[in-house]
């Protein structure tokens, strides 16, 4: 599963950087690509702890990145609303 998550989080990053390069002249989608790539951004992190303990089988570790997964992908989802 370790090596599972990483892969998906490398498509993240990569979607994200693909979306922070581009831009739109609309001025409420320029701010919804800011607020998603930088809510994305910030997520990644905490994404990553937990893959990383899923990949070492850390129960404790998994358990204690799990709030901060929640926090960030609530974000993560609240900035793509319009």
């Amino acid at each position: 599963a370790g090596p599972r998550l990483r892969a998906l989080l490398k498509r993240m990053r990569i979607g994200l950087n693909r979306v922070n390069a581009a831009r739109t002249a609309y001025a409420k989608l320029e701010k919804q690509r800011k607020r998603v790539v930088a809510a994305g951004y910030a997520a990644l992190p905490p994404l990553t702890r937990a893959a990383n303990a899923v990949a070492r089988a850390d129960r404790k570790g998994l358990q204690a990145a799990l709030p901060g997964v929640r926090t960030a992908m609530a974000r993560f989802a609240a900035s793509a609303q319009v």
